[in-house]
């Protein structure tokens, strides 16, 4: 990519990611330490280039890896750094996911008029909001056609205590795509490996909070310097009701 593709890049997803986070012009360039006008000029290209601490403060306030700032669709670099460092039980899952591959793919063909294959995730345990993460299975499971695109995971409800927004049998099919305001998603704090199944309701410019889908349970606030803490799994597109699912297998 060419200089002025790179800042065109940074400045385009820049001002995307500040939509979705709902943040004016002003608390992006306080978040970035660079005075408003230096910010919109910036943004609306009248500047030769990006400085190295601009990019700097923008991954570390975004949480997002500089070269994808600046457009780049390589993440190889990035994969090979983190399966270098991964413990050897997560090498195994990671082993055994690309074994399968080629399987994946012959069913995927094999299926082709009647949808396509996603990966569901089914946890181990009793289902609640705020479960312990211990283990899961992942099977493939072939959707209609007729749901989105973007759709490229499922998890399987396996308890009714999520009633009555969620039934077991339901599967919540999701996008990788960042959740905004209102939005139901799927939450783990990587901490307490606990999962939860939220809505995001944006608090303020440095804080969003997670609210019980079936309105039993506590309130979670998220600050800004929390958010590394917790993995977002996606946001709910829709629910494949367990009926459909009957519906299908007959």
């Amino acid at each position: 990519m060419h200089k002025l593709e790179l800042k065109n890049a940074f400045i385009d997803t820049l001002e995307r990611e500040r939509t979705i986070r709902g943040w004016t012009q002003w608390e992006m360039a306080d978040k970035l330490e660079m005075s408003v006008p230096g910010y919109r000029k910036m943004v609306s290209g009248l500047t030769d280039s990006i400085s190295l601490y601009t990019a700097y403060r923008a991954s570390t306030v975004l949480n997002i890896p500089i070269p994808v700032l600046l457009g780049s669709h390589e993440f190889k670099d990035q994969l090979y750094d983190k399966l270098y460092h991964m413990p050897i039980s997560t090498c195994r899952k990671v082993d055994y996911y690309l074994q399968h591959a080629e399987k994946l793919r012959m069913l995927q063909n094999v299926s082709e008029n009647e949808g396509r294959m996603i990966d569901v995730i089914t946890l181990s345990g009793y289902m609640k909001d705020g479960m312990d993460f211990d283990s899961a299975e992942i099977e493939q499971v072939c959707i209609p056609k007729h749901f989105s695109s973007k759709i490229t995971r499922g998890f399987r409800i396996t308890e009714n205590s999520l009633l009555p927004i969620y039934a077991k049998g339901d599967i919540l099919l999701l996008d990788e795509d960042m959740a905004r305001s209102g939005d139901t998603a799927v939450v783990q704090n990587m901490k307490t490996r606990k999962l939860y199944v939220r809505k995001i309701i944006l608090r303020d410019a440095n804080s969003y909070e997670l609210h019980p889908v079936h309105g039993r349970g506590k309130i979670i606030v998220i600050t800004q310097e929390e958010r590394t803490e917790w993995f977002d799994y996606g946001r709910i597109i829709t629910v494949w009701r367990s009926n459909e699912l009957d519906d299908k297998e007959e």
